[in-house]
Order: C-alpha cells, then structure tokens, then sequence
C-alpha cells in the first residue's frame, strides 16, 4: 500500500515538473517572438529615417 502512494506521489511530481517546463517553454517562445517584433519595429523606424533624410 505505501509503495502505491509513493508511485502516485512520484507520478504527480513529474506531471508537475512537466507542466511547469512546457510553461517555461511556451513563456521563452513568447519572449523570443516579442523581441523578433521589436527587432523589426526598431529596422523599420530606422530604414524610414534613412529614407526620409534621404529624399
């Protein structure tokens, strides 16, 4: 009977670990993609600068 606990204890314990890694995860995609966006934004603000001191 304990060792039926403790495999359940140990079975929640890593679906834990599981969903907090997959959460980090899918925190670190958002990350990346609002700095990819910003990237952007700053080139674009940049390029139309240049444009504009250009003509």
């Amino acid at each position: 009977m304990p060792y039926l606990q403790v495999k359940k204890a140990y079975s929640i314990d890593i679906e834990k670990q599981i969903s907090v890694v997959l959460f980090l995860k899918s925190k670190c995609i958002q990350m990346s993609n609002l700095l990819l966006l910003l990237q952007v934004l700053t080139i674009v603000k940049y390029s139309s600068k240049y444009a504009s001191s250009q003509s």
